[in-house]
């Protein structure tokens, strides 16, 4: 919506269903399409980067790190993809799948696994 008039914006189209998101992620909106692509949308409705998602669906919502937005997917495994282009600086697998997005925990990071435990880990 445009805030001065009240009036809907075009809708933006993406090339396929969202299936997570979409979340605000500093100066853009982030989403998956299809499972399959992370997209970043900024406040004028324009795509600013599109990368495929290589490692599965996500799980909860990002956790903007600075430039960054830590991601968790669901196979069991934590992502740090740049805001500005979208590309993947990090990633670290974990042993267990995940049932829930990302929590700051001081320095590190608490996420709960399919299963319900607990996991304290790093940051990547």
């Amino acid at each position: 919506f445009s805030i001065e008039h009240l009036e809907a914006h075009s809708p933006v189209g993406l090339g396929g269903p969202i299936s997570w998101g979409p979340f605000a992620a500093g100066e853009v909106a982030v989403a998956a399409i299809d499972g399959k692509e992370l997209v970043a949308i900024n406040a004028s409705g324009e795509e600013v980067w599109r990368q495929a998602m290589e490692h599965g669906p996500l799980v909860g919502p990002p956790l903007i790190d600075g430039s960054a937005a830590l991601l968790a997917y669901r196979s069991g495994g934590i992502g740090r993809t740049s805001l500005s282009d979208g590309k993947e600086a990090t990633y670290a697998p974990l042993s267990e799948p995940l049932g829930s997005g990302l929590v700051a925990y001081g320095s590190q990071l608490a996420v709960a696994s399919a299963d319900g435990a607990l996991l304290i880990v790093e940051k990547p």
